[in-house]
């Protein structure tokens, strides 16, 4: 039997694929909960925390606003994407657009085109929260007018049917008369 030796190349080469495959997998912080991202790109940072769920976003704003009070410019900006996230758990557009007005100035110029764009859509968000606002108070006062409306109509259906009743009384009685004065001149 031919004694062959095996060739180390293939076993190196799934190795470096394994250990490069790796190396680019996220790191976990130190408290083990969520992988840690380069909360410099504010790119990464929007993918991550839409990947939280409600609890991890709760600790996650408690944290940017911690860090955003102690003067962390950034956490600020973090902080404006947490609340401008749609129907986040922390979602809230007006103190989003609030917090990124007074951080306008204060943006880097990689971030201008990305804080500019979140400006507007925040706008735009807070524009569509009023008119839904208005729409709601038309169909709660829509609604009150259509409910008074049904028991007028139901008032009035009442006072109909009465009325109907009543007429119904009264041709018996003319009925009644008209029968006994026929009874009477025949006689």
């Amino acid at each position: 039997m031919l004694n062959q030796r095996r060739s180390p190349l293939p076993w190196l080469l799934i190795t470096a694929a394994f250990l490069f495959g790796c190396e680019s997998l996220p790191t976990w912080r130190a408290d083990g909960v969520s992988p840690a991202v380069n909360a410099d790109n504010l790119g990464d940072y929007y993918l991550h925390i839409t990947a939280l769920d409600s609890q991890g976003l709760d600790k996650e704003v408690a944290h940017q606003q911690h860090l955003a009070e102690n003067g962390d410019a950034r956490a600020s900006l973090r902080l404006v994407l947490l609340l401008s996230l749609p129907d986040g758990a922390a979602s809230n557009p007006q103190l989003a657009r609030m917090k990124l007005q007074n951080l306008l100035s204060e943006v880097s110029a990689d971030d201008a085109g990305l804080v500019n764009l979140l400006s507007d859509q925040l706008q735009q968000s807070v524009q569509w929260q009023h008119k839904h606002a208005e729409l709601e108070e038309k169909y709660r006062r829509l609604e009150v007018e259509l409910k008074k409306e049904q028991r007028d109509r139901l008032w009035l259906q009442q006072q109909k049917q009465s009325l109907e009743q009543q007429l119904q009384q009264l041709k018996a009685i003319e009925r009644n008369i008209l029968k006994r004065e026929a009874e009477t001149n025949g006689k």
